[in-house]
């Protein structure tokens, strides 16, 4: 299905559905709470259980119940197993040279991609910012999102673990290989969660990079599973993770810096009452040499307005230096 699931409030729960997954396709959204599995009830329903209720096989069917706060009734959506592989990272260069860069989820080299991604972006000319999207990012491993962290920090703690009160594991950062201070802004959402709001808090916490979308989904919790001699096990939280500054990463979540809601632009805008005409719109026009060349950066953009709000405050901010620097 390509869907992250937990268990919240003693509802099964829906964290992230993975980009281009029939769990995105059919309309999922993080926080959505399942009700119902092939019409099996899912009350009091452990996760394990839920897992073996929702895997198949490949061109299977499934069906869902849904409760969404944002409706009335219950939504049923029937949707089509596949195998899915989804790439840890996606990239692009949007207007003026600055960088988005897109983690689905913290895998085992995702580390690694990133640095060979940033470099790749860069070539021969220096990002004027960043955009790191972490939306809809259930997690993964912890050490991957210690090393992205530490590719944005020069010293201080990325993460703290916390055990009965005690510290029991502390990760700090390296100057050995960090980027360029360029501005950075980090996007978040419901389903940004675990190793991704590690990464969104250290980069808070630290002052480097302004987060912005909607608060996280706050999985900050350490599971440990324990096998019994029956041959079930016991999954046991035995920690929580901490930003540096000391906030307790589970239930609360990330709350981001600037709150933008996702609003998707209709295609069809309601019309003015004056409408502007500009030059590309009349007949026999002498084309720019941009016209007719929109990437799908751009197309994206016209639909993402918390990717579009965070492009426009990186701009602002080579403005406002700009400025500053003039009035030395």
């Amino acid at each position: 299905m390509g869907v992250e699931i937990t268990i919240r409030d003693g509802w099964l729960t829906v964290v992230a559905p993975g980009e281009g997954s029939p769990a995105e396709k059919a309309g999922l959204q993080p926080g959505d709470r399942v009700l119902k599995i092939n019409g099996i009830s899912t009350k009091e329903i452990d996760l394990s259980e839920a897992v073996s209720l929702m895997r198949g096989g490949k061109g299977s069917s499934i069906t869902l119940s849904l409760s969404r706060a944002s409706l009335k009734q219950p939504l049923e959506v029937t949707l089509m197993r596949k195998v899915i592989r989804v790439p840890s990272i996606k990239s692009e260069i949007l207007d003026d040279y600055y960088g988005y860069v897109r983690i689905t989820s913290f895998q085992e080299r995702t580390g690694d991609d990133l640095k060979k991604t940033l470099k790749k972006l860069e070539g021969s000319k220096d990002l004027k910012g960043l955009i790191l999207d972490l939306r809809n990012n259930p997690g993964g491993l912890l050490d991957q999102a210690v090393s992205v962290a530490d590719l944005f920090l020069n010293d201080g703690v990325i993460v703290t673990t916390e055990s009965r009160n005690k510290e029991i594991d502390r990760r700090e950062a390296h100057a050995e290989g960090t980027e360029p201070n360029y501005p950075m802004i980090v996007l978040i959402n419901g389903g940004s969660a675990s190793a991704a709001e590690i990464v969104a808090g250290a980069l808070q916490d630290q002052g480097r990079a302004v987060i912005l979308g909607t608060r996280s989904f706050g999985k900050g919790s350490v599971q440990s599973v324990i096998e019994l001699e029956d041959g079930s096990a016991l999954k046991l939280t035995v920690a929580r993770y901490f930003t540096p500054k000391g906030r307790s990463i589970q239930a609360d979540g990330i709350n981001p810096d600037v709150v933008v809601e996702p609003q998707w632009i209709k295609k069809e805008e309601p019309p003015t009452l004056l409408p502007r005409i500009r030059e590309e719109d009349l007949r026999g026009h002498l084309k720019g040499p941009s016209e007719g060349k929109e990437s799908e950066a751009g197309k994206m953009m016209a639909s993402d307005t918390q990717k579009k709000v965070a492009l426009d405050y990186l701009k602002s901010w080579e403005v406002f230096r700009k400025e500053k620097e003039s009035k030395k």
